[in-house]
């Protein structure tokens, strides 16, 4: 029984079993069987059948994807992939019976928790509920496969290159490893060398760990038992170490692997902060971790930036992220673009130089939005917000944006089509909601006909250059890499009938594509396409969030079976009962596109976490004069949903013994 305890709380931190109950785990744990292999050892041989899922309780395993596996593009180079503590093969050899498509060897004693094919039938069998969360990770992992995306393990260990002055070194390293801690409510390690070290160290009153005293032998980085004699525990559970770069990396051939062991079997996360340096050691490190964060700015010392650069060459393009600190005066270079700007303002800087602390201030909003949405991609819960087609019904989409704003639920990663992909595009601009909400409540009857020009040719009553006009005043020349979030809209090849995903270009002319309604809309020209409203193929783009790196999948689905649609009935046909007046031919031609809207709108809608569904069926999809109505709907459905959203975030967990940001009793275990 003591096992089975064990097993569950185990299992309750591999995310495939993360939402189930304790009744649920503990079904599971009673069908655990427990291995052990040798060092060298082959567990799994790619194109066996699948019969098992395999979880590693310690050790660690090495992972080579099968070169001509069906769901990898021809000429990628495969990597091995590292396996630890937390790590589970076989997934869809559990869910759908397909064959392994890799081959996993122990590089260490491995121990492993399976679970056979037959006995998991059995426990779904008995709780079919358990099959939805399940079911989804299927559909996420083929989705990913559909696109030709290699599937990795969450990362834990990343290695950040701060090429920036120390006093930021201190502010950035600070506040993400307190903002990782809170977002994930997991043990997380900030360990700090070189450059800001003792800074760091002196804010927050405590003595920088002494390599030195130690023997090779005795040396407590290679020994998880004695590692906590290093350690400084802030009062939000953080886990900090600091020591200076000369002792760190006079260490012996074997240190890095070993040290890198050493932190993946004792910490959930760890955030090793390094200085640009071509130090043996820290190349060794770097090609240890599972992901490199190139840290620069407009103060960033050139030497640095060419040794990051060096350094880059020496490690894995997927493996490595720059991050740009963005100030208003100080835009990126031409020659260095960024795959995350993260603002910063350089009176953080002067504060905390005045003061000690090296805290972001409390009106410094963006700041902390921004970091938590850096700790959120960092530990594998971005929330994606899939907001779908609807004319009217998308001022819903305010209203639910408004409501998890206020509850500080703020999506990192959005898709919109048609309606959706502008209030999408306008949200991911950094428009406040406010100045959103009342430039939908400005769209009067007589505002609307102010931007249909009519057409003359047979392509679409409308030409759509008033409603680009219209979309250029609030979006001006922004293109995709401008937006502070990951934005994509999504549209239909007329031609071809294919889902267009646009990620780059102008912003405006891609949400004019992705509302070119048929019929009603000119198509848009763009890229040598012509496009029209992306509602016809992916009306809830669900799949293009996942595609855009989301975790956490909350999607808004506002369309409505047919039976709930309203058509508008005009003059004495009113009159008719439903006996005598056959449906009209325009009935017929919405009431069709209402049906396969709606199909395929619950496809896309069902593989998300959540579904935000706001009940409209008082409106028509043309009543856009009713923004303020719509938009209370909206919050209405994303009230009701809070809990279910909320169950996904860590950061609503109430974990936390001391408030974060806040300097607390401190631990010291080295005492």
């Amino acid at each position: 029984m003591t096992a089975n305890l064990n097993w569950i709380r185990f299992l309750r931190k591999i995310w495939i079993f993360s939402t189930f109950s304790e009744d649920q785990l503990a079904h599971l744990a009673s069908k655990l069987k427990q291995i052990s292999i040798p060092k060298g050892a082959q567990l799994i041989k790619a194109g066996d059948p699948g019969s098992a899922l395999y979880i590693i309780s310690s050790g660690s395993m090495r992972a080579i994807p099968q070169i001509n596996n069906k769901h990898v593009p021809s000429g990628l180079e495969l990597n091995p992939i590292h396996l630890d503590r937390g790590s589970a093969m076989g997934e869809l050899a559990l869910l759908a019976g397909e064959p392994f498509s890799f081959t996993a060897t122990a590089e260490s004693t491995v121990e492993l928790l399976v679970l056979e094919k037959s006995d998991f039938d059995q426990v779904i069998q008995k709780n079919p509920v358990m099959g939805v969360h399940l079911s989804r990770i299927l559909s996420s992992r083929l989705a990913f496969m559909n696109k030709n995306i290699p599937l990795e393990r969450p990362s834990k260990f990343f290695s950040i290159l701060t090429a920036i002055p120390s006093v930021d070194q201190v502010i950035l390293a600070a506040n993400l490893g307190i903002a990782l801690a809170e977002q994930t409510r997991k043990r997380v390690l900030l360990f700090f060398v070189g450059g800001g070290y003792e800074s760091l160290a002196k804010c927050l009153d405590f003595s920088p760990a002494d390599l030195k005293k130690y023997s090779r032998a005795e040396n407590p980085l290679l020994d998880p038992a004695r590692f906590d004699t290093l350690s400084f525990v802030h009062a939000s559970g953080l886990e900090i170490v600091c020591v200076d770069e000369k002792s760190f990396t006079e260490k012996a051939k074997d240190f890095p692997s070993l040290f890198a062991q050493t932190i993946k079997d004792k910490f959930d996360f760890c955030l090793l902060i390094l200085p640009p340096s071509l130090n043996e050691t820290i190349v060794s490190i770097l090609g240890e971790t599972d992901r490199c964060l190139v840290i620069t700015g407009a103060q960033s010392n050139p030497l640095h930036l060419q040794v990051c650069a060096q350094l880059a060459q020496r490690i894995s393009p997927k493996n490595m992220e720059k991050i740009w600190l963005s100030t208003s005066s100080h835009p990126f270079p031409s020659h260095f673009f960024p795959d995350i700007k993260l603002p910063w303002d350089i009176e953080w800087g002067q504060r905390f130089m005045k003061t000690g602390t090296p805290w972001l201030p409390p009106d410094a909003h963006t700041g902390h939005k921004m970091m938590a949405r850096l700790a959120r991609n960092l530990g594998g819960l971005l929330v994606g917000f899939a907001m779908g087609s609807g004319a009217a019904f998308g001022y819903a989409l305010i209203g639910m944006l408004r409501v998890m704003e206020r509850e500080g639920i703020y999506p990192d990663v959005i898709a919109g089509t048609s309606m959706g992909a502008l209030i999408g595009a306008l949200y991911a601009a950094e428009m406040p909601i406010d100045q959103i909400e009342k430039i939908a409540e400005q769209m009067s009857k007589r505002q609307v006909w102010k931007l249909l020009d009519f057409a003359f040719s047979g392509s679409g009553l409308f030409r759509g250059s008033n409603i680009l006009n219209f979309l250029r005043s609030h979006l001006g020349d922004k293109t995709f890499a401008d937006l502070s979030l990951p934005f994509a809209c999504v549209a239909t090849d007329i031609e071809t009938g294919k889902e267009i995903d646009i990620t780059d270009g102008n912003v405006a002319e891609a949400v004019r594509a992705s509302i070119s309604l048929p019929f009603f809309f000119q198509p848009h020209y763009m890229n040598g396409r012509y496009l029209v409203d992306g509602g016809l193929v992916n009306p809830v783009p669900t799949s293009v969030i996942i595609n855009l790196g989301a975790n956490i999948l909350i999607s808004a689905n506002l369309t409505a079976p047919t039976v709930e649609r309203r058509l508008p009935k005009l003059g004495w046909l009113k009159k008719l009962s439903s006996i005598l007046r056959a449906p009209s031919f325009s009935e017929i031609i919405l009431k069709t596109m209402y049906t396969m809207q709606y199909e395929i709108a619950v496809s896309q809608a069902e593989i998300a976490h959540v579904v935000l569904q706001p009940h409209a069926t008082n409106y028509l999809w043309w009543d856009l004069d009713k923004a303020g109505q719509v938009i209370k709907l909206g919050e209405i459905c994303t009230e009701e949903s809070l809990r279910k959203i909320k169950s996904y975030l860590p950061f609503f967990s109430n974990s936390c013994q001391f408030p974060l940001h806040n300097p607390g009793p401190k631990i010291d275990r080295r005492q």
